[in-house]
C-alpha cells in the first residue's frame, strides 16, 4: 500500500506494531528505519484514521499531526451538516 507519509524519525514508544491489516484498512504512514506502521486509515468510510506515533513528542511530525486534525475537523463538519 502506497503510504502518504514516511518518516526516517519517530517518536515511537510503543513495543508493539500492526502486523497485519484488517479488511478495508491501509498504510498512510510508517517509520522508514524499521518499517514499523505508524498511521492506517479505514477506507469507505467518512472517517477512520488509527495513529501510533507520539505527534506531541516532536517537531517532525508536525505536518502529520496537522493533516489528522483537519481530517478530525472536517469529519466532525460533515457529520452537523
Amino acid at each position: 500500500t502506497k503510504a502518504a507519509h514516511r518518516f526516517d524519525k519517530v517518536n515511537s514508544s510503543h513495543h508493539q506494531a500492526v502486523d497485519r491489516l484488517g479488511t478495508g484498512l491501509e498504510v498512510e504512514s510508517w517509520c522508514a528505519t524499521d518499517d514499523i506502521v505508524e498511521q492506517i486509515r479505514l477506507r469507505n468510510y467518512p472517517f477512520g484514521l488509527g495513529v501510533q506515533y507520539h505527534p506531541e513528542r516532536g517537531k517532525i511530525y508536525d505536518s502529520l499531526f496537522e493533516d489528522f486534525f483537519s481530517r478530525l475537523i472536517n469529519s466532525k463538519h460533515r457529520r452537523q451538516d
